[in-house]
């Protein structure tokens, strides 16, 4: 039933952004993330779960940033393609395989996957620029439009005060922030 809200939502919304989602600065998904990960996102499965559409995203974890340790992570996000149809919640990232994310999740339970901290706020595609540096790139916020794609849905914000950074620096950065934080425990 949900699921047909949203739907009837995105189809005759023409263009409104969504209001409920507190916007987060780097120190803030830094100090909420339970894990924060660097992957290589492997395989998109889509998959139903109590009768409706989600999309599971496999990742290698090239490194832990903050958090345990695994070899590899799997998000099961709402949304996704079922009967030929393309369900999307607004504001849930849309990961590609054969690309580089950078993922500020929240904590997991046995019946429920992690989910990015913000939804979009919480992943930033990592890109290698021709000079062989890693650049990160964070999403941007997500209008509800009749023609929402994919592909709109996975693209990058230009207006993020730290896009463009090397995956180095925002490392760094990120790392201080956990420095800081457990300065202050």
């Amino acid at each position: 039933m949900f699921f047909i809200a949203i739907f009837v939502f995105i189809t005759f919304a023409t263009a409104v952004a969504p209001t409920t989602v507190e916007q987060f600065s780097l120190t803030s998904l830094t100090e909420k993330a339970v894990k924060i990960v660097w992957g290589h996102c492997e395989k998109i499965t889509p998959i139903l779960v109590n009768d409706e559409p989600y999309t599971t995203y496999e990742f290698t974890v090239i490194e832990t940033i903050k958090g345990s340790h695994t070899p590899k992570i799997k998000l099961s996000l709402p949304g996704g393609s079922y009967q030929g149809k393309s369900y999307q919640i607004v504001g849930m990232p849309i990961f590609q395989t054969n690309t580089h994310e950078l993922l500020f999740l929240t904590q997991s339970s046995p019946n429920k996957s992690a989910w990015p901290i913000g939804l979009y706020q919480g992943s930033a595609r990592i890109i290698r620029a021709k000079n062989g540096l890693d650049r990160v790139f964070f999403r941007h916020k997500p209008l509800v439009t009749e023609n929402l794609t994919a592909k709109q849905s996975s693209t990058t914000s230009q207006n993020h005060v730290d896009n463009g950074e090397t995956l180095n620096h925002i490392l760094n950065k990120i790392r201080r922030i956990i420095s800081e934080q457990s300065n202050e425990h």
